[in-house]
């Protein structure tokens, strides 16, 4: 909420949600290729897709 009020944003609507899991997708990942993926997900591996990367 502080970074939504230095921008001058805090009365804006924010979606949370809580992606808590305690099951662990490490060797998942590791063997995983978005390459396999439809290729208008690239754009999320390659490139800031958050508003923090991009400042």
């Amino acid at each position: 909420m502080d970074w939504l009020s230095s921008r001058g944003e805090q009365y804006k609507v924010v979606l949370f949600m809580d992606t808590y899991n305690n099951v662990d997708f490490t060797p998942n990942i590791l063997v995983a290729d978005y390459m396999e993926l439809h290729r208008s997900l690239y754009k999320y591996f390659e490139n800031p897709t958050q508003e923090e990367e991009l400042a």
